[in-house]
């Protein structure tokens, strides 16, 4: 591409042979802001002295200076809707949260009403008003048969319950659209289209513009009916010049949707420049280039070789450009340092918005407000340690270790809440600034992005007239949708550099070399859903803007953007796999069937796959050694901890797993975004069962003996009682408010086990209650190579009780609850240990917890190990006591291990104990290293399984 050549310098030149030096009176009007230096340097090379430059102006500005108004942020405007939508529906309204969603949308729609002028009373007709469309004269018979149509399929007898919402919506649609302006501030529009329209529709307003300047509107392509109305009337004062970039290849061919816009603007508005050849440049020979490649990751490791061949001598005439935006953080990771050598930019201008969620900012903030609304543990007045952890382990919690983050904040006040968030955003970044190296500006601006963002939280609940009441937990679900929303601006020199940008940035400017990465359907044009209120028919009907528009405006900046380039490739993935297809863009097809470029094609193939490192074999080296002993060797110091049940079936089913679990500390946090897991369902059941039987003690007379009668009164009616408790259970355990989905089965399901213990209960009462979730310990001595070890071990025990037997003797039982359906099945003792991936891993933990009771309680109890599994206790004939090999009992006085039910632990201490002695031992050997099981059927489910390759 010549450097005379450009669409800028042809208007740079023709407003000089206009005007001369003197450009006082001109005002450039662009769609964006990026064009005005480009078009400004292109003037400076022609005056060759110093001149008066023109003004310039984005066309919204435009509308903003005529009207001395402004434009609402998103967030207050938002905020404003719902309460408008709130007095409305009154106690039918949905949640701000749920709203926001909804209130997005309405903005978009009735921003697009007003740019394009629509009678908004027409278009929210509702079926009753229907009925009256003959006197409606101001409709068009087009719009008439359209609302006829979508009406008319609405209405039908059997409606279902999301039709009756979104009728109940749509009737509410004037008041909304209304509301929302009387609502705002004085001086403040809601949306951009407000502003347009009041400024066109007052003749008061058009006529500030009216005088002796002359406004050059230069690059634009669909216009609303705003920007029409405007064109026109500085028009027909003689005060517009119209500036049109286009080739004839698209303008005069219909069958590219391209021209569909430029073709009606040019009869509207004719075209300024009349200069021969400027608009023929398609045809021309360039070098066009097809890459395809099987990953994004390929594409973008593709740019320094690209670079190599195509950066121009004048840097700012190479551009990559992002159909993709979120690709932009590996694409300036992929570009090469000033000094690698050939090819690489010595400077770089990025000329979009970096997106906020992917700020370590963003992370930090999401986790402390987590914290404060999931993470509280109200029975032990503490956070829990899972949500500490996510604070801890953030790479800026160095920063704002002393500034309060784990102080307990009130949830019945959300102006708090957002308070202490911007005030450990605050100190972070008065940390940051001690720093004498700090000087990250992305890290800056995402500071203050926030700041900015809380602080439009903090107004909002604070506001006397329209407070948002939100409870915690709803504002952390608002405060992610509008962080991840917001778009961090890079500021630069745009004319010096290699021109990094998005699709949309390039209007109005030209490049000698672009580089297009991820040039595929729905990128490019963006597809998906209609995003919109308003039906799609209803959008043509009315003619406000619909997805055959966006397609041609995409296809405009596509097509534009190439026209004058001497060398363009394109870049895209087409490597499809279950769901997710990936495909060229219809753009590139087009260019393949309809014109007669030559292509060239290249496909990019990784250059060796990346290998996954197994792990085989972890010798346990001194330092393993010393981690283990400081951990559990109580005799090591006073920090050493519990050697846990689960602990010890984690070795036994796999000593690696072990390993990076309890020495690795290796955590597999659980994504409170998946819902309701096994561990979450079982802890909601553990914790509904403690408050049913403690309230049933509560009522008993020596707090312990639990009768029939108090059982059924939590049995009857379905368990009336019992639900109420499941349900707060719940809801406060997954952080929800209302059943939905899976919830509703899963809540179900608690709610049959929980009736299948109270039953069994029922059966057997009374029951004597000597304990609930207490913690019981016992201490084991050994020596291992030399070394003396004092190993604690044991647990939380669900329930100790005293019952009957069938022959009326009194036993005292040690209860684990089991939600799970798995049973197993020991043929010995020895099985409770074995290694082989078959080892009853629920029994060892029952036998040692009731183990450790009895030594705390009496050597002479007679005590019960039970595992009661709430799935199965709903059958009659249910007996939890568990069983060792099969019936047929011997007795302890012959000195062997009794066979079939077990009655009595202190028939299997000793050699459960020696047992557990010899696991310990092995543990703590040296000599024997941390392998990975034989048995594969353990790494199904194992976390660890991708770092074993066993996935």
């Amino acid at each position: 591409m010549s450097d005379k050549n450009t669409f800028l310098h042809h208007v740079a030149k023709d407003l000089m042979s206009r005007f001369g030096r003197d450009m006082s009176k001109v005002c450039v009007v662009f769609p964006n802001k990026r064009a005005r230096l480009f078009l400004n340097e292109e003037l400076l090379s022609m005056a060759h002295e110093p001149m008066w430059a023109p003004g310039y102006t984005t066309i919204e500005t435009l509308f903003e200076t005529m009207t001395g108004e402004t434009v609402s942020e998103t967030i207050p405007a938002i905020s404003i809707l719902y309460h408008v939508y709130a007095e409305i529906m009154g106690e039918k309204a949905e949640s701000p949260d749920r709203f926001w969603g909804w209130g997005e949308i309405m903005l978009s729609d009735f921003d697009d009403i007003d740019k394009h002028l629509v009678n908004a009373e027409a278009l929210f007709l509702n079926a009753k008003q229907l009925n009256d469309m003959e006197s409606l004269d101001f409709l068009t018979e087009n719009q008439r048969q359209v609302l006829e149509h979508f009406f008319g399929n609405f209405a039908t007898e059997k409606r279902t319950s999301l039709q009756e919402r979104f009728s109940e919506l749509w009737k509410i649609m004037p008041a909304l659209y209304h509301g929302l302006r009387k609502e705002m501030p004085e001086g403040v529009q809601p949306y951009h289209g407000a502003l347009e329209r009041k400024a066109v529709e007052n003749k008061e307003t058009l006529e500030v513009l009216e005088g002796d300047r002359m406004y050059c509107f230069v690059g634009f392509n669909m216009l609303s009916e705003t920007e029409k109305k405007l064109m026109s009337y500085l028009q027909d004062k003689g005060q517009a010049l119209f500036y049109w970039d286009y080739d004839v290849l698209y303008k005069d061919n219909k069958g590219f949707e391209a021209g569909d816009f430029i073709r009606q603007n040019l009869l509207q508005f004719p075209n300024t420049l009349h200069i021969k050849g400027i608009y023929d440049n398609i045809g021309n020979q360039k070098e066009v280039t097809f890459v395809s490649t099987s990953t994004d990751s390929i594409a973008t490791r593709y740019i320094p070789t690209w670079l190599r061949n195509n950066l121009t001598e004048n840097e700012r005439e190479t551009a990559v450009v992002l159909c993709n935006e979120g690709q932009l953080q590996p694409v300036l990771h992929a570009i090469p340092d000033m000094d690698a050598g050939e090819g690489c930019p010595q400077d770089i201008n990025v000329t979009m918005g970096y997106g906020l969620k992917g700020t370590p900012i963003f992370s930090l903030v999401y986790a402390l407000v987590t914290l404060q609304t999931e993470g509280w543990d109200d029975k032990r007045k503490r956070f829990r340690l899972p949500f500490i952890r996510s604070i801890k382990y953030h790479p800026y919690f160095q920063y704002i270790r002393d500034a309060g983050w784990d102080d307990r904040i009130l949830q019945t006040d959300i102006g708090a809440l957002v308070k202490y968030l911007d005030r450990i955003v605050m100190s972070l970044a008065d940390k940051l600034n001690e720093e004498e190296c700090f000087d990250d500006v992305l890290l800056k601006e995402s500071i203050y992005l926030t700041h900015k963002t809380l602080g439009q939280f903090y107004n909002m609940a604070q506001d006397a007239t329209h407070p948002l009441n939100l409870h915690p937990t709803t504002l952390k679900r608002l405060l992610k949708r509008v962080l991840e929303t917001q778009s961090i601006p890079f500021h630069g020199e745009p004319a010096k550099g290699l021109q990094v940008m998005g699709l949309l940035e390039t209007r109005c400017l030209d490049f000698s070399n672009i580089l297009m990465l991820n040039v595929e359907e729905g990128f490019i044009p963006k597809t998906g859903m209609e995003n919109s209120m308003i039906p799609y028919t209803l959008r043509v009907g009315f003619g406000l803007t619909t997805v055959r528009h966006r397609i041609a405006v995409f296809a405009y900046y596509f097509y534009r953007l190439i026209q004058r380039a001497d060398s363009v490739t394109f870049v895209f993935n087409e490597n499809s796999s279950g769901n997710v297809r990936h495909e060229m863009s219809r753009f590139l097809r087009q260019i393949q069937a309809e014109t007669d470029i030559p292509i060239k094609t290249l496909r990019l193939e990784a250059e060796q796959e990346i290998k996954t490192v197994s792990l085989e074999c972890i010798p346990k080296t001194q330092k393993i050694m010393d981690i283990l002993h400081a951990k559990y060797n109580l005799l090591a110091g006073d920090k050493a901890i519990a050697l846990s049940p689960s602990s010890i079936n984690r070795y036994l089913d796999c000593p690696m797993k072990f390993y990076l679990s309890s020495v690795c500390n290796i955590r597999v946090e659980p994504d409170p975004e998946e819902g309701v897991d096994a561990r979450m369902m079982g802890n909601i059941f553990h914790n509904s069962a403690e408050r049913i039987y403690r309230e049933i003690l509560s009522h008993s007379t020596d707090h312990k003996t639990i009768t029939r009668q108090m059982l059924s009164a939590y049995t009857k009616d379905g368990g009336m009682l019992m639900q109420n408790i499941i349900d707060q259970e719940f809801f406060k355990e997954a952080n929800v408010q209302e059943y939905r989905g899976e919830n509703i089965l899963i809540r179900g399901v608690i709610e049959r086990y929980l009736l299948n213990l109270l039953k069994w209960d029922e059966r057997h009462a009374p029951i004597t209650m000597l304990s609930m979730e207490e913690d019981h310990f016992m201490e084991i001595d050994l020596e291992i190579e030399g070394q003396r070890l004092r190993i604690r071990t044991g647990g939380r025990v669900d329930r100790m009780d005293m019952i009957k037997d069938c022959c009326g003797a009194q036993h005292v039982r040690i209860v684990d609850y089991k939600t799970g359906s798995h049973q197993d099945k020991p043929s010995s003792l020895a099985q409770l240990f074995t290694t082989n991936g078959n080892h009853a891993g629920y029994y060892l933990q029952t036998f040692l917890y009731t183990i450790a009771a009895r030594k705390a309680l009496s050597r002479d109890i007679r005590m019960k190990p039970v595992l009661f599994y709430t799935a199965l206790a709903g059958h009659p004939d249910y007996d939890p006591t568990l069983s060792i090999g099969s019936a047929g009992v011997r007795t302890a006085e012959e000195n062997e291990i009794p066979k079939g039910p077990v009655e009595d632990i202190r028939y299997y201490e000793h050699e459960f104990v020696s047992e557990l002695k010899n696991v310990i031992a092995e543990l703590f050997s040296s000599r024997i290293a941390f392998t990975k099981t034989d048995e594969l059927n353990t790494c199904k489910y194992c976390d660890f399984k991708k770092l074993c390759n066993r996935q």
